[in-house]
């Protein structure tokens, strides 16, 4: 399955590389056929009368580039911001207030409950 999947995509890479004619031909504006040649073919194929200006064919020759370049991205970096020293300055000096007045609250000792401790910490070893 794998050797057939390889000769598919050689094979498909092989008539894109080597290049094909992909011919459009137009009858009284519409089209009217389109083909894809391995040359160029010059006659009329719609099979009317030849009228003068009647019939148009367009040929064009597809084949892939053979310039196979990497492409670099330019990425210039550009800082939006800029760079700018802090300088701050340390000074030595503590700064008294006498105006705080200290708030002592005094917290009695817990009121004694009906149940032991190990019961209201849900701790139950033996």
């Amino acid at each position: 399955m794998k050797r057939l999947l390889t000769l598919i995509i050689a094979i498909i890479y092989f008539c894109i590389s080597s290049g094909f004619v992909m011919s459009v031909h137009y009858c009284m504006g519409k089209v009217s056929k389109a083909t894809i040649e391995i040359a160029s073919s010059k006659s009329c194929v719609c099979g009317k009368k030849e009228m003068k200006g009647c019939c148009k064919t367009e040929s064009k020759f597809i084949k892939l580039s053979d310039n196979y370049q990497a492409t670099y991205a330019d990425v210039s970096i550009v800082s939006p911001f800029y760079i700018v020293p802090n300088f701050y300055t340390i000074s030595n000096t503590i700064v008294v207030n006498s105006n705080i007045k200290l708030a002592f609250n005094n917290h009695s000792p817990p009121i004694v409950s009906p149940q032991p401790i190990y019961i209201l910490n849900c701790v139950f070893r033996i």
